[in-house]
């Protein structure tokens, strides 16, 4: 026979044996925060026990329909109901003394506290909780909320005779609709599918466009004000949140590498490495200055500008520069391109105009990007929401975002949460981060 694993006993389990117990204890309210594997679903289930034994005073239990335990997945939901369960039954067949041990160390009372009465009241739970209607509510937060808003539909402004729909369906549903939208976005918005094409790369288009199903209630509260207002509305309020300019992000290049871009200075800096015995940065340097001069393609020579002085992340590096010590004092490379500001040396012209023309673009790109998504995106999200009004369906998203409005924004918020709070006492939160 195996022998049975044990903690050591040592003042750190013994301290957490009591934080676990002062958690459990009903008579506070208690948040817990430990790792994975340290007993917190112990710890709520010893909770919800001690809610339904007797009081140290004599006074009864919690009714189960009182107590109300949400958790975010089915499985966490079956395995504490199972383990509860399992825990009231071996109750109500324990003797007494077995019985006065297991309270006891439950509740932390000296075992010669417990009277008859109280094994009777204890061995009765597992009855107590069988037969209450609807029976122990440990649930997910999906069902709580699908459990609310059908016995307050209309106050939630939702068909009565809604359907929830598995994440299966919902995706397979989104997949149509994402379909459909596509085709007709090709017709529409050419220009911002070409720009998420290439933001996306290898992974396709609908990598963006998928990320904003999980997104759709913040999408739809942000377009809400938009319906009725002027063209251009939206593109304005992202490119001022993003502080991008109203450039493009081609214009924003075709003005850094050409029409801005000092020439003849470069020419000079150019000639000045060519006379130059040059080390491996100046090299770098020249072939890129080079490049530059002699290219026509503003991408390419943005590319070859930024990896010569910019450093390899194009981060700027300031304890060292794109040249070596070779290049000639109070020439226009050290004017161009300093970099180094250990010695008090002034930043060079080109370094300061193109950290400005990457922060530019940076902006415009993103902003950009933000605009042809929601320019697809916000039909899209609203013909899956028709969709789903046309079935009466809900998905799990759609479960907490109504039973959200409806327990703080609707006009019936105050008598729903009067109808609700008369039948609850206790509740206790599994995976409150995500709940």
């Amino acid at each position: 026979m195996t022998e049975a694993i044990k903690s050591p006993d040592s003042p750190a389990f013994q301290k957490a044996i009591a934080a676990q117990a002062d958690a459990a204890n009903p008579a506070r309210s208690a948040w817990v925060e430990a790792n994975a594997g340290s007993g917190k679903t112990k710890v709520l289930i010893d909770r919800v026990a001690r809610l339904l034994l007797r009081r140290p005073d004599g006074s009864e239990g919690a009714p189960p329909n009182s107590i109300l335990c949400v958790t975010y997945t089915k499985a966490a939901a079956n395995e504490m109901l199972s383990r509860l369960f399992s825990r009231l039954g071996d109750w109500a067949i324990t003797d007494d003394e077995g019985l006065r041990k297991t309270l006891s160390r439950l509740e932390g009372r000296a075992p010669r506290e417990y009277k008859d009465e109280d094994f009777k009241e204890a061995r009765r739970l597992f009855a107590r909780a069988l037969e209450t209607p609807g029976g122990l509510r440990i649930e997910t937060i999906h069902a709580f909320c699908a459990r609310i808003l059908r016995r307050f539909p209309l106050e939630a402004g939702i068909s009565p005779g809604f359907t929830e729909i598995e994440e299966t369906e919902a995706n397979e549903l989104w997949r149509g609709v994402l379909s459909e939208q596509i085709i007709s976005a090709a017709e529409a918005h050419p220009e911002a599918l070409r720009v998420l094409a290439k933001a996306t790369g290898g992974r396709g288009i609908t990598a963006a466009l998928d990320a904003l199903q999980f997104k759709r209630q913040d999408i739809t509260g942000y377009a809400r004000p938009l319906v009725g207002a002027p063209d251009g509305t939206m593109a304005m309020q992202v490119r001022s949140a993003l502080n991008a300019p109203e450039e493009t992000p081609a214009a924003i290049l075709k003005r850094a590498m050409q029409t801005d871009f000092p020439r003849e200075t470069i020419i000079q800096a150019v000639e000045e490495l060519n006379q130059t015995t040059r080390g491996k940065a100046d090299e770098k340097l020249f072939e890129a200055l080079c490049i530059i001069l002699d290219e026509t393609d503003t991408d390419l020579q943005y590319q070859a500008y930024m990896n010569a002085i910019a450093g390899s992340k194009w981060d700027w590096p300031e304890k060292s520069n794109p040249y070596t010590s070779k290049v000639p004092s109070g020439g226009a490379v050290i004017d161009l391109f300093s970099r180094d500001s250990r010695k008090g040396d002034p930043e060079g012209r080109e370094i300061t105009r193109m950290k400005a023309v990457q922060a530019q673009l940076s902006a415009a790109e993103a902003a950009e990007r933000t605009i042809a998504l929601l320019t697809l995106g916000l039909p899209m999200v609203a013909a899956y929401q028709a969709a789903k009004k046309e079935r009466a369906a809900l998905d799990f998203d759609d479960l907490i975002d109504v039973t959200r409005r409806l327990l703080t924004r609707s006009s019936a918020a105050q008598w729903v949460l009067y109808k609700l709070d008369g039948g609850l006492t206790h509740l206790l939160l599994d995976e409150a981060q995500d709940t």
